[in-house]
């Protein structure tokens, strides 16, 4: 960036480079902030994912299990 240039052509000046550590600072916080919402998005994409697979695996069954409980009643009731 201009300030880091600036910083580096003039490394005497003191309020830029505190200037330059806390935007630095600021970056980092962001970066790790950015990080954590992605790693709380992914978790709760997994539970999420989590639940449609069992809700899916629930409604497969009861759609294979049911044809077969109609085929015995039916023939129960022949």
């Amino acid at each position: 960036s201009r300030l880091e240039e600036y910083v580096r052509k003039n490394p005497h000046d003191q309020e830029a480079r505190e200037l330059l550590v806390q935007k630095a600072i600021a970056d980092g916080a962001v970066r790790v902030l950015e990080r954590v919402e992605a790693g709380y998005w992914s978790k709760e994409s997994i539970r999420w994912f989590s639940v449609l697979k069992w809700l899916f695996a629930i409604l497969l069954a009861a759609a294979l299990v049911w044809p077969v409980y109609a085929l015995i009643r039916d023939l129960r009731a022949s």
